[in-house]
């Protein structure tokens, strides 16, 4: 589609109609939550949609290149940890072991560095407004998570179909203002939104935020969470792989890449234990 903005709103639209639809007929969901909207849903809701997906297209529009974009892209995990931390849980954790989930993510960014650069990491074009933009994206989907967290079930259905809805309407602007240069919207084109909408923007929200609020529960570290997101990259790759036949996952680099990040997850997924062995040593 000529406008990702355009693209973005047939993909908001159908994200509505699939959390409304989660909201309506959930098991669990009562009919006076369905009329309780805190403020805090409406100032939080649109950085999770509206903020980071215009954040992303920004970026990517700055560098030219969706390389760049998509490393900074991934560190919404890792922003999603730090204001977890901050502001909504209270997790013990002793500084060896937060230093050392920060070891496994940041090995986690470089895996993701060599793959979306092949090896060549001065290929890498520093551009202060894509880095902004991206960095901007990154935040925004973090707040969003952490806050997501913190509801229980009930209320985060609520907070996701309020969230697209603002973000919809919101995002409907840019969109209006760039519907000009859309020569025709093929039925391809909905097919696509269609499935971003419904699938990673719909299911793959609600998956994401019930992760987040089952490891609030459960008192466990948002980071153990967090670092399985660093796979995502590496799915698409194999999606790639799969549908359009490249060869990528035969190049040494990823094997490399895949390596890194098996032990970025087992480092942050382990770091308690880890912090206790080197306390013993």
């Amino acid at each position: 589609m000529q406008s990702q903005f355009v693209l973005l709103a047939f993909s908001f639209f159908f994200s509505f109609i699939v959390l409304l639809f989660f909201t309506l007929f959930g098991k669990r969901t009562s009919k006076r939550s369905r009329f309780k909207i805190p403020i805090a849903y409406i100032l939080i809701g649109p950085l999770g949609y509206f903020l980071y997906s215009v954040a992303i297209t920004q970026s990517s529009r700055a560098f030219n290149s969706i390389s760049e974009t998509t490393i900074i892209n991934n560190t919404w995990p890792i922003f999603t940890v730090v204001f977890s931390d901050l502001f909504f849980r209270k997790v013990n954790k002793s500084s060896a072991v937060r230093w050392i989930e920060g070891v496994g993510i940041l090995l986690g960014l470089l895996s993701i560095l060599i793959l979306a650069t092949n090896g060549d990491f001065l290929s890498i074009q520093i551009d202060p407004i894509g880095l902004v933009w991206g960095l901007i994206a990154g935040i925004a989907y973090g707040i969003f998570g952490a806050y997501s967290g913190t509801l229980n079930e009930d209320d985060q259905h609520i907070f996701l179909l309020v969230s697209i809805l603002l973000s919809l309407l919101l995002i409907s602007i840019p969109a209006a203002l760039e519907w000009g240069s859309i020569k025709q919207v093929t039925l391809q084109d909905i097919i696509v939104a269609f499935a971003l909408g419904a699938i990673m923007d719909g299911v793959g929200y609600i998956l994401w935020v019930r992760a987040i609020r089952l490891s609030h529960e459960n008192s466990r570290s948002i980071s153990s969470i967090a670092s399985y997101m660093l796979f995502l990259p590496f799915i698409n790759l194999i999606i790639v792989k799969l549908f359009l036949r490249e060869n990528q996952l035969l190049n040494p680099l990823f094997i490399i890449s895949l390596a890194l990040l098996l032990l970025s997850t087992c480092v942050v997924q382990r770091s308690k234990e880890i912090s206790i062995f080197f306390q013993k040593k």
